[in-house]
């Protein structure tokens, strides 16, 4: 896979294969899209692969449309010409990242929530401790008062 990318990125037509897109790579993709301009010409355009295009309209646009339940997967895939089988295949992809995200953010919700009944805790314990650590403090004065009182 690794020698793949590399080979790539070394032929100038795909030269920017695996690399972070750029917020005017977006929007001209949109652009593009709207044109009516084919993923091959795209492709060129941006110096990805055509599969590299189809993915980043599949996980940006498409699965954001079948999110909202605009449109059905059917609908994307003959609106978009991708065909439904990579469609399926990305979308399934993407609801299961969504779907490990959601349950990794719960984690940390409820690790959180812990740690902060935890921190109430703490405090009240902490409470009660210097509570009882004024009350030994004040029998030991009143005991070296008494010293004190003998001595003088």
């Amino acid at each position: 896979m690794f020698k793949e990318m590399v080979s790539l990125r070394n032929n100038e037509e795909t030269s920017r294969v695996g690399k972070k897109w750029l917020q005017e790579e977006d929007e001209e993709l949109m652009r593009e899209l709207s044109d009516k301009k084919t993923f091959e010409e795209i492709a060129l355009n941006h110096k990805r692969t055509i599969g590299g295009i189809k993915s980043r309209v599949i996980s940006n646009i498409l699965y954001l449309q079948y999110k909202n339940k605009s449109k059905t997967i059917e609908e994307l895939s003959s609106e978009y010409n991708i065909e439904i089988d990579l469609v399926i295949k990305y979308i399934n992809k993407l609801e299961i990242r969504d779907s490990q995200q959601t349950k990794a953010l719960q984690y940390i919700d409820k690790i959180q929530d812990k740690k902060s009944n935890d921190s109430n805790a703490n405090i009240e314990l902490l409470y009660d401790k210097i509570k009882l650590l004024e009350t030994k403090i004040l029998a030991i004065e009143g005991k070296l008062d008494s010293i004190i009182y003998l001595i003088t």
